[in-house]
């Protein structure tokens, strides 16, 4: 083989192992992969009302969300703030499918919703309108 054939072959090698890499080290794309690799402590669980009767939860939508993943404490309602910032992919499509809950909300809006107070154990997982990007809220 000529060298400069080699020296194709070597920098095509190089670019796929690169290739595969990057992508294999992207964050989970289904809600089976994310509620195995959980990130605790990814989003601070803020207090809610003077009596601290709420939690609040702020996720961004914007080409997959932020964060993925989210500790609550159980038996507490959560105020689940979602927004979008100049968002115009499936992540403005929210759902979340064991809440029977679904919004497909504009560019640059936010809406709450108001999660029940869940048993400890319980995971919510949501999900965008292609099933590509997700993020889920554990409670404990």
């Amino acid at each position: 083989m000529k060298l400069t054939t080699l020296l194709s072959l070597a920098a095509a090698v190089v670019l796929l192992a690169g290739a595969a890499i990057f992508l294999t080290s992207r964050r989970p794309s289904s809600p089976a992969s994310v509620a195995a690799s959980p990130a605790p402590g990814s989003v601070a669980v803020k207090e809610g009302g003077p009596d601290g009767s709420a939690q609040v939860i702020n996720i961004v939508a914007k080409g997959g969300y932020t964060p993925t993943a989210a500790m609550a404490k159980a038996g507490v309602p959560v105020a689940l703030k979602i927004r979008t910032d100049g968002t115009f992919d499936c992540t403005a499509a929210v759902r979340i499918p064991s809440l029977n809950w679904s919004k497909q909300l504009g560019p640059n809006e936010e809406v709450t919703l108001q999660i029940p107070a869940q048993n400890a154990g319980t995971t919510l997982v949501g999900v965008c309108s292609m099933g590509m990007n997700n993020f889920k809220i554990t409670f404990e």
